[in-house]
């Protein structure tokens, strides 16, 4: 059986007003007057916030602060997106949006998402998530999406610190757990591609964001527009 890392946003659902209005409330937690997000930066809930108030305060205040910032940030995830889902209960399909134009659209889970990880487990195939986003924040987004029972285990960015980190720390728990699989992860960031490759894991590009667009598809092991193509991407991990 398989080990297949996950990555969250934008790759199994939409959350992009939601989310940057979140990460804005936790700069200003932490002092900050706006999100500032370069192209250097880790792209980890920390790396984000670290680049936005790096002029205002020293590493070391900033590392006594991020879980007072993190926790609000986490009360907001839960409070917005459940509100989201009061009033939009079904799925989308990120074929059919490009809910990264402006204004910033909330779409909510992608169509096959759940589907893709109730199948996965029903084959016996290990679910790890691999995501930048803070452990305290990434377990509240899994939390109010209702996915969390579905994974074996986690690695969030506090811990891995990079893209590469992340899905090396995954991989590592993976193999806890399934000694001999062949690692996938499922990804949409642009960078996960050259990380997956260093690491021998087999990378499934998502291209339903702005950096899935951005992918070098030749380089990837395979690339599909979303999530809703869930038969299909398990075929292709099953096929290995």
């Amino acid at each position: 059986m398989a080990i297949i890392i996950c990555d969250l946003d934008s790759t199994l659902w939409g959350f992009l007003g939601i989310h940057w209005g979140v990460y804005e409330e936790g700069c200003k937690h932490l002092g900050g007057t706006e999100l500032k997000v370069d192209s250097f930066v880790p792209t980890t809930t920390r790396g984000y916030l670290w680049c936005s108030v790096k002029d205002k305060m020293s590493e070391e205040e900033f590392n006594s602060k991020i879980e007072d910032a993190e926790k609000v940030m986490a009360t907001l995830y839960k409070e917005r997106i459940g509100e989201f889902l009061v009033h939009n209960t079904g799925e989308c399909n990120a074929d059919d949006h490009d809910f990264y134009a402006e204004p910033l659209k909330d779409v909510g889970l992608f169509n096959g998402a759940e589907e893709f990880l109730k199948s996965a487990k029903e084959a016996g195939h290990t679910l790890v998530v691999g995501t930048g986003n803070s452990r305290i924040t990434g377990e509240a987004l899994l939390e109010v999406m209702g996915l969390r029972d579905y994974f074996d285990d986690f690695a969030y960015g506090d811990e891995g610190g990079n893209r590469k980190g992340v899905m090396a720390l995954a991989l590592e728990r993976g193999r806890n757990i399934s000694p001999d699989g062949v690692a996938f992860v499922l990804d949409d960031a642009t960078d996960a591609v050259s990380a997956g490759n260093e690491l021998g894991v087999k990378v499934i590009s998502m291209l339903s964001s702005e950096h899935g667009k951005k992918v070098d598809k030749e380089k990837a092991f395979a690339s599909f527009s979303s999530i809703s193509h869930y038969k299909a991407i398990l075929e292709l991990i099953s096929d290995k």
